[in-house]
């Protein structure tokens, strides 16, 4: 499924997504009391070697974990349709099982909060819709903060534990569009792959005469200084320069 062009996520006339990036330090703080005090949710992305792609959400309430869940997407997600998942499982949990409460939902991605805030903005069009969509359930009731990564807060680290297993997964359990940027890096990939495939096997149909050309035009400039000998090539590089070598260096 390829992504497509289409208009805007939020329209000039619905209400902005309330989001929070706040200093580092303060987000911290601020993280840690609502962890304490408030009702919860850690949401985190994962992307293993590339290919294996995870979220995860985890609910606390009053500090205690009530609830936690994870998913693998398509091996061509990107870290932001990971976090953004996430993201979005979050707000569904709570239009279905805690709609009537207030919530504070944590992700350490800025670029996450970046998309679901702006009004111009049609990065990840499909997660960003679904995500304003399902928050008008529930006006009000939600708000989206930055929490930083890796600064010893427990529930974001066992947010990012669950984004990981879900990598793990064998099964893709969440699917995702491709974008278009994406699509682009993977014919660039393929197409050099398949250039690296048609030299290699040029290169064997050549014989030596290709060795014995780029040996000469990666050592001529060392030959004409001085710094190369027909001796101490012949020790490091297991050959010295042939009489044609000599001739066409000069």
């Amino acid at each position: 499924m390829v992504q497509r062009w289409r208009g805007l996520p939020t329209q000039p006339w619905h209400p902005r997504v309330p989001t929070s990036i706040a200093e580092r330090e303060e987000a911290k703080s601020y993280a840690l009391e609502a962890l304490r005090t408030k009702n919860a949710i850690l949401t985190d992305g994962s992307v293993l070697k590339d290919v294996n792609a995870g979220a995860a959400t985890v609910v606390y309430r009053g500090g205690v974990e009530a609830h936690s869940n994870f998913w693998k997407l398509s091996p061509y997600a990107t870290i932001t349709d990971c976090e953004l998942l996430g993201v979005l499982e979050a707000v569904r949990w709570i239009v279905s099982t805690a709609g009537d409460e207030n919530w504070e939902i944590f992700t350490d991605s800025q670029a996450v909060l970046k998309i679901l805030s702006s009004r111009t903005s049609t990065a990840r069009w499909d997660k960003a819709r679904q995500i304003q969509l399902a928050l008008s359930e529930i006006p009000d009731r939600v708000s989206l903060r930055w929490v930083p990564g890796h600064r010893s807060i427990s529930a974001n680290e066992r947010a990012d534990e669950l984004a990981a297993k879900g990598a793990s997964m064998r099964e893709v359990s969440a699917e995702t569009e491709i974008s278009v940027r994406t699509l682009r890096r993977y014919q660039i990939e393929a197409g050099r792959l398949s250039l690296r495939k048609w030299w290699s096997d040029k290169r064997a149909s050549l014989g030596t005469s290709v060795n014995d050309f780029f040996y000469c035009a990666s050592h001529a400039r060392l030959w004409i200084r001085g710094e190369v000998t027909a001796a101490s090539s012949a020790v490091v590089f297991g050959k010295a320069p042939t009489p044609a070598h000599l001739y066409r260096i000069g």
